[in-house]
């Protein structure tokens, strides 16, 4: 048994429990029990000898006191009355520094280990000396499940790096060297049949590979510390703009009405390329898992000393047991769009990377076949 364990801190406190509600006997008994194994242990001897020492002094006070208000007269009672008021206050502050010590002990074994005993000489600095020695143990615990879960969240990241790699970027290549070789071969035949629909895919595939590569660069970067970061007054309505004219086209492509919904009076405190792979990830996204004819909204109102950012969709909404996965890289979801558009899921842990950088908070309401609504805050300027 180790003493700066809840095993040692219990047998320490039941000692001293029975200290206090007068059973002596059976204190010495527990202590005796214990001390043979415990005193092969080096660094425990000086708290056994102070220990015992302890136990055996309030043992003999208690004893010797109960002795002479019993009238019993095989313990000599002092003769002289000062000196008998003396050995009642000194039992009294030794009961005192009991009853203290004995909750003490009980807190330390419930895990706070900010307790000092400032009493008791001797015993005191053992009492302090094992509590310290806790302390460092439970630190270093602290420690390395700090550092496990770092290391978990690495691999996860790193597993997650490797397979959006192999799979997710291997997919948007093969289709566009698929489709150049079909497209080259018909060119070369003069066979002109079907070749604007192979050109359109080849547009696509190559949009996602871009896209994709564009957030792995920034997400490594992110992870590296070397994405620099240079907030500014910035206006959320030009900002906005720009990103959903890039992605016009795009929603275009499935007749989704794409609207602006941003006053052009609102200002935020925000780096610019951050800001705007947040939201182009955001719109990308709602395109994806919006249907034909749909409609996505951009919106934006200041709140206290913040601005609420909002990218709302009509799309398929997203199930509510899925919700929580969405911004966590180690079980994060993700499903095909609406026209079996694929995606990775490394966006919206992306976003929420960024948002966080600026202080804000991101979320998500949505319902299935209603549409979801992305929020997220930042800074008002």
């Amino acid at each position: 048994m180790d003493l700066e364990s809840k095993d040692g801190l219990h047998w320490i406190h039941v000692i001293l429990n029975s200290l206090r509600t007068g059973k002596s006997e059976r204190a010495i008994s527990l202590f005796n029990l214990r001390e043979a194994e415990l005193s092969s242990r080096a660094e425990y001897s000086v708290f056994l000898a102070d220990f015992r020492k302890f136990i055996l002094q309030y043992s003999a006070g208690a004893t010797c006191l109960k002795a002479i208000a019993l009238g019993k007269l095989d313990i000599e009672p002092p003769t002289d009355p000062l000196r008998e008021n003396d050995m009642f206050a000194q039992y009294k502050q030794l009961h005192s520094n009991l009853l203290h010590l004995t909750w003490q002990s009980q807190q330390i074994a419930k895990g706070d280990l900010q307790q000092r005993v400032r009493f008791m000489g001797d015993f005191s600095v053992a009492f302090n000396t094992m509590i310290e020695k806790l302390r460092v143990k439970e630190k270093l615990k602290e420690q390395i499940r700090i550092q496990n879960e770092d290391l978990q969240r690495l691999n996860a990241e790193k597993d997650k790096f490797f397979s959006i790699i192999a799979h997710d970027l291997k997919s948007p290549f093969n289709a566009i060297m698929g489709f150049s070789e079909l497209l080259a071969e018909q060119v070369k035949q003069k066979d002109m049949d079907g070749i604007d629909k192979y050109a359109d895919i080849i547009v696509q595939a190559s949009g996602k590979a871009v896209n994709l590569l564009m957030n792995l660069m920034e997400w490594s970067r992110s992870q590296t510390g070397r994405i620099a970061f240079t907030p500014a007054e910035l206006n959320l309505f030009e900002i906005v703009s720009q990103t959903s004219d890039l992605l016009y086209a795009a929603a275009m492509q499935k007749s989704i009405a794409l609207e602006v919904a941003v006053m052009d009076d609102i200002r935020v405190f925000a780096d610019t390329a951050m800001l705007s792979t947040i939201l182009r990830n955001l719109i990308s996204n709602a395109i994806k898992y919006t249907r034909s004819g749909g409609k996505i909204t951009i919106a934006a109102r200041k709140e206290n000393k913040e601005v609420l950012i909002s990218v709302s969709d009509t799309g398929v909404g997203i199930p509510q047991n899925m919700i929580e996965r969405l911004f966590r890289i180690d079980d994060n979801y993700t499903t095909s769009g609406t026209q079996d558009e694929q995606g990775t899921g490394l966006g919206l842990i992306l976003c929420r990377e960024f948002v966080e950088k600026h202080g804000g908070k991101i979320w998500v309401e949505s319902k299935r076949a209603r549409g979801s609504d992305f929020y997220f805050t930042l800074p008002d300027f």
